[in-house]
């Protein structure tokens, strides 16, 4: 019997044509029991009623005839309809992705479903599973071999970038799928299925077949090769699968369980993101007032410590209520806020909370507004209640700066009851506040960092390093000072003293002078090192530890630790720690040579700083992009350095570049 089902999708019109490999001969006798062929036969068992979906040239299908297996075929290409009429009782063409698998078998039932070589090249395999589910009998199961993207050659191929699919007798490369036995066990499972049992068909990573590319083991490094034959799936090619539906009350405790754990991800994705929104708020807060306290801190005179004491002698002449502000304000910090909580307060000055509340009530309108303010929110609302602009709008904006962070602007026109142009004119009187008062005012003077060694360019193009003699301790030994007094002395006591006296002096310049050279030393290491640093710039960074250079200088690595803690080296990009410039390596994808870490990381916000706000990139692409530039890094790596570097994940800088763009 055959039948034509409708189909809605247009057929690909790089189909391969297997009708030359159709082997109408072969028996079970002639089968090598270790291919795939043999093991989903020896699954399948004996006198079932199958459906084989894909029917690849029938051959699989005379197999199980032969076996005493009724056999339905459902052939996607229609090259193997001929062949396939031979072995099956009833041959059917159709498109499985366009049209349901109960509709092209009409409601039939069957013991086995099979799916050789299918499953790999759809779009949802899991509904065309799940739509299998419908058609087996109480008892039934489902048989299916599928590809092994862990297959060490196929790793080599893809690795080497020279993978054709076309020349493995796969589809076309837009949607074609592999799987690790990891996705298999995860795509069986989503589709409501418990494997019962998983067979291998397995090839030498570097013998070749007719499903795997030959490559040729001299063209990698030992290491790579090592990494991949010590995979114990490196040998697999294919994953032979036999799998039972689950009971409806299973599948449902099954799919309960798998919502927990997604909607448990979904809510730690969601507080990291948060966390991340409102350190990047904070630091931009923070680089405002940066920017205007510059210039304040030159001239400020008065602390913010002693800015509040005189106005509290101003303001409260009741002695307790004086005692109470006083301890107060000594507990605001740097910034402006109170630190400790009220109760505690109370509790230690033996009095009332709403003593100590009434207080603050009057600390908090003092100058700079939003001083003695506990928390960001009230710091921004003491400010607008100064300015008259605490409406209820603007205090339902306060309570959920949250949603502000994340900009969740649909959410605070609900809450606040504005529209969109009353919204971004309360954003922008937000943005206008200072979320830290209490910097305005000097709290201590900051030191400038004096540079220990100087690097300039050579005559002769390489690099002058010089010790900077102002940050060398300057010891003499007064010489004419020690023959004077020496020659007063009279006894031996007094002799042996002096000449004690002489020799601690005369050590400690020389440890000192010791000291001066074994930073000259050290610097002149790194330079030499990092020459490609000075000369180009940080992408060229090599990474370096303490023992390369304390075995190159001759010295033990403590010492070259303790040379370099806290010292600086000023040179034409800046100035720069000598710690700088110890950083891990980062190997190279192709075998060549390592990467720094800083020079990486450098790289990383290179390429999300020139990204478009059309085309964020995520953690996996940019990890794609530094592996094509030789960089071999992990995503968690990639994830852990942006994360170092304050730089929001890729969801959150797409709707940040979106919103600045539509301003």
């Amino acid at each position: 019997m055959l039948r034509v089902v409708r189909k809605t999708a247009k057929r690909r019109p790089d189909v391969k044509d297997y009708s030359e490999s159709y082997r109408t001969g072969m028996d079970e006798a002639s089968l090598d029991a270790n291919t795939s062929l043999a093991k989903m036969l020896a699954m399948v068992g004996r006198d079932r009623v199958t459906l084989d979906v894909g029917c690849a040239g029938g051959y699989f299908a005379k197999l199980m005839a032969d076996r005493g297996c009724d056999v339905t075929g459902i052939v996607i290409n229609s090259a193997a309809v001929e062949h396939a009429r031979s072995f099956c009782s009833r041959v059917l063409v159709a498109d499985i992705e366009a049209v349901p698998l109960p509709e092209v078998v009409e409601g039939a039932r069957f013991d086995v479903v099979v799916f050789g070589d299918v499953l790999e090249h759809l779009r949802n395999p899991v509904r065309i599973l799940d739509e299998a589910r419908q058609l087996l009998n109480k008892s039934g199961y489902v048989v299916a071999s599928i590809p092994n993207i862990a297959h060490g050659a196929v790793r080599l191929a893809l690795l080497k970038g020279n993978f054709e699919y076309e020349e493995v007798g796969l589809l076309d490369d837009s949607h074609v799928r592999f799987f690790t036995v990891r996705s298999v066990e995860e795509l069986f499972a989503e589709a409501g299925y418990r494997i019962e049992q998983i067979e291998r068909t397995l090839v030498p990573v570097f013998s070749g077949s007719d499903l795997v590319p030959k490559v040729d083991r001299a063209a990698f490094s030992d290491a790579v090769v090592s990494e991949i034959e010590a995979d114990p799936e490196s040998e697999t090619l294919q994953f032979i699968i036999k799998a039972k539906p689950l009971s409806d009350k299973t599948k449902t405790r099954t799919l309960v369980k798998q919502l927990a754990a997604a909607h448990a991800d979904v809510k730690t994705l969601g507080a990291t993101l948060q966390r991340h929104e409102s350190e990047k708020r904070a630091l931009q807060a923070e680089v405002e007032a940066a920017d205007e306290l510059r210039a304040q801190l030159q001239t400020a005179e008065t602390t913010l410590a002693g800015h509040l004491a005189e106005q509290v002698s101003l303001t409260f002449t009741d002695p307790v209520d004086r005692m109470i502000a006083q301890y107060l304000a000594d507990l605001v910090d740097e910034a402006g806020y109170l630190s400790s909580d009220l109760a505690t307060v109370a509790e230690k000055l033996g009095t009332g909370v709403s003593e100590i509340e009434a207080v603050l009530g009057i600390l908090q309108s003092f100058d700079p507004p939003g001083v003695c303010a506990r928390d960001l929110a009230e710091c921004l609302a003491i400010q607008l209640k100064e300015q008259n602009r605490y409406d209820p709008a603007m205090a339902a904006l306060i309570t959920r700066l949250d949603l502000l962070a994340r900009r969740d602007f649909t959410a605070l026109k609900k809450i606040c009851g504005v529209g969109d142009e009353d919204l971004v004119d309360m954003i922008a009187e937000i943005r206008r506040l200072n979320p830290k008062p209490g910097l305005a005012f000097g709290s201590a003077v900051v030191q400038p960092i004096v540079p220990d060694v100087f690097v300039r360019p050579g005559p002769d193009g390489g690099w002058i390093v010089e010790l900077n003699s102002d940050t060398l301790p300057k010891v003499l030994v007064n010489q004419s000072y020690y023959a004077e007094v020496s020659a007063t002395t009279r006894r031996d006591t007094e002799k042996s003293y002096l000449a004690e006296c002489l020799q601690s002096a005369t050590w400690l310049v020389r440890a000192l002078d010791q000291r001066a050279r074994t930073i000259l030393k050290v610097s002149n290491e790194i330079v030499r090192q990092q020459d490609a640093f000075f000369a180009r710039g940080v992408e060229h960074l090599r990474p370096l530890n303490l023992k390369t250079v304390a075995e190159a200088i001759g010295m033990h690595e403590s010492t070259v630790s303790r040379v370099t803690a806290s010292k600086y080296m000023a040179t034409s990009r800046g100035i720069f720690e000598l710690k700088y410039f110890f950083t891990s390596a980062i190997a190279a994808s192709h075998g060549g040579e390592a990467h720094s870490a800083e020079a990486v990381r450098h790289r990383i916000k290179q390429l999300i700083d020139a990204e478009p706000p059309s085309d964020v990139l995520s953690d996996d692409t940019i990890v794609e992009k530094l592996r094509e530039a030789g960089i071999d890094i992990a995503r968690r790596t990639v994830a852990k350095y942006r994360e170092a570097m304050r730089i929001p994940s890729s969801v959150q800088r797409r709707r940040e570049k979106q919103s600045a763009a539509a301003d």
